[in-house]
């Protein structure tokens, strides 16, 4: 979503069959997501700040995990971390638009638990 644009948009216009576990779509973003990846890593071997973009949503989706016992599952607790990484003063400027209209497209959760509020 902050990396590559092209591959935000092919998320949106194929979401009903990602929904319905299409191989032909899911190959796609699991090809397109190592190969980014892989071109972070590259340009960010010591890890000097590009390589945050990868982590964008863990670190309140790994709370999330925590606090539900780990009844949550890592992709939807991710989605919750990256709709309030968004709200933050630091967020990367083109991920604000796009983690909401993603976890909402996709039926993913945008809020923590209640239990947790």
């Amino acid at each position: 979503m902050i990396w590559d644009h092209e591959l935000f948009e092919f998320l949106e216009k194929n979401r009903d069959k990602i929904l319905n576990l299409e191989e032909g779509p899911l190959g796609h973003i699991i090809r397109r997501s190592c190969e980014i990846k892989a071109d972070v890593v590259s340009k960010d071997e010591r890890e000097g700040g590009l390589r945050a973009i990868l982590n964008y949503g863990h670190t309140v989706g790994h709370a999330v995990e925590t606090l539900s016992d780990y009844a949550s599952r890592h992709g939807e607790a991710v989605a919750i971390g990256m709709v309030y990484a968004a709200k933050l003063p630091t967020a990367p400027v083109s991920a604000m638009p796009g983690s909401r209209s993603a976890s909402r497209s996709s039926s993913m959760p945008m809020a923590s638990p209640p239990a947790f509020r």
